[in-house]
């Protein structure tokens, strides 16, 4: 039963979040936001644990746990939600972010746009334009 295997390793990355939010809370100036996300993701999944377990003590039906699982995904991710807070492009220039700056940093931005520097490489997005509106080399 599918119950019985949410049950058994649910709790797993229940714990892996946690750690995280831990983690975050030594970067609290920079990660608040974030580290809100991680315990509003953690109550979703304690959520869906005591569901799944419910469902297990019963002897219910698993396809109790569809709508659960639908409920939750809707939740974690409608408007500035949970998942939302966390990008894997810099919302300035669309460069692939460090892990470090996905989880730690609230601003979504990359080292270069945090600092105000432009990249070296001209395909990240920065860089001066000249006067026919090309980007410079």
């Amino acid at each position: 039963m599918v119950s019985e295997w949410i049950t058994e390793y649910l709790q797993w990355l229940f714990l892996l979040i946690l750690l995280l939010n831990l983690a975050q809370r030594r970067q609290y100036e920079t990660a608040a936001h974030k580290r809100l996300a991680t315990l509003y993701i953690a109550a979703g999944l304690i959520l869906f644990y005591a569901i799944a377990h419910i469902i297990q003590i019963f002897e219910a039906s698993d396809w109790w746990l569809l709508p659960t699982g639908a409920a939750l995904v809707y939740a974690l991710t409608r408007g500035e939600s949970a998942l939302g807070a966390f990008h894997i492009q810099c919302s300035r220039c669309g460069s692939r972010l460090s892990l470090a700056s996905m989880l730690y940093q609230d601003s979504n931005l990359c080292s270069n746009c945090r600092l105000g520097q432009p990249p070296t490489s001209p395909n990240t997005g920065h860089g001066e334009n000249n006067e026919a509106g090309m980007m410079d080399p």
